[in-house]
């Protein structure tokens, strides 16, 4: 799956997912949490690795996320508290990427 997002989406996406990856670690005998978590970490390297790159590539700054990364990560969105009062834009961004991909998986 792809996500078409610009440079500055991307950098709040990452921004955003840093703080609550952190925030959101999986209880330590929770293995659907872990698995989730594994694949949400997965994708978030991805989109990291993007945002870091000083010129974008020819799919710009389109997040390609295999559909295993797409579901979980929609499924760790859903599950954690983003405060929009300081991540207004952020929240957003979080919202519409993860209503594309329960579009398409949901």
């Amino acid at each position: 799956m792809t996500i078409p997002t610009t440079k500055s989406q991307l950098d709040g996406l990452v921004l955003i997912l840093n703080e609550i990856i952190n925030l959101n670690q999986p209880a330590k005998h929770d293995m659907g949490a872990k698995v989730v978590f594994f694949h949400v970490q997965t994708a978030f390297n991805k989109m990291r690795i993007k945002s870091e790159r000083l010129a974008s590539s020819k799919a710009g700054y389109s997040i390609s996320l295999t559909d295993q990364e797409a579901m979980c990560l929609c499924l760790f969105l859903q599950n954690v508290h983003i405060p929009a009062e300081r991540y207004h834009y952020e929240s957003i961004q979080v919202q519409s990427i993860s209503d594309s991909i329960h579009a398409i998986h949901g």
